[in-house]
């Protein structure tokens, strides 16, 4: 198979991860924002377990694209709604700093990838790799709480109503 569609894998994890921004928020309303953490750290470590064992582009392209990008999806999005909670006043700054934090990983993963990759192959490293992306996604999901105590705090089963009577 050629480079481009490797190229074509990345792009199309991170455009699930950026589409499924909206099926992120349905579901922290619904379940919470830990479930939602957690399920997307299943989902995710297991897109990259499939991945490893994945024979054609086709079966890359589900495994890593959908469940990678699906399964960070419901993780990231899940932490940013929180923010809104905690945040009054600097969470354009807030959001600002999460979202740099986001992008820092690649640049760690990168480097260290390609010498797991030369130890133990590519296929081992993504089970590597799923292995830490569910232990780092499911620690990350229990650190996702609501502020105790404050009256403007919106809580995920409360109407647009209750949420702007409120505010002072």
């Amino acid at each position: 198979e050629f480079p481009g569609i490797l190229a074509l894998v990345g792009s199309l994890s991170v455009a699930v991860l950026l589409a499924c921004g909206p099926i992120a928020a349905y579901l922290s309303h619904k379940m919470g924002v830990r479930a939602t953490c957690a399920l997307g750290a299943c989902i995710s470590a297991g897109g990259l377990a499939g991945s490893a064992v994945a024979q054609s582009a086709f079966q890359l392209c589900l495994c890593f694209a959908l469940g990678v990008g699906f399964g960070h999806s419901l993780a990231m999005f899940s932490a940013l709604l929180l923010m809104s909670s905690w945040f009054d006043t600097r969470l354009a700054r807030a959001h600002g700093v999460a979202n740099t934090a986001t992008a820092f990983g690649p640049l760690v993963i990168a480097p260290s990838a390609d010498r797991v990759i030369a130890a133990i192959g590519w296929r081992k490293a993504l089970l590597v790799l799923a292995a830490a992306d569910l232990l780092l996604l499911l620690s990350a999901s229990t650190a996702l709480t609501y502020p105790k105590a404050r009256a403007h705090a919106v809580h995920p089963k409360q109407t647009a109503k209750q949420t702007w009577s409120k505010l002072p």
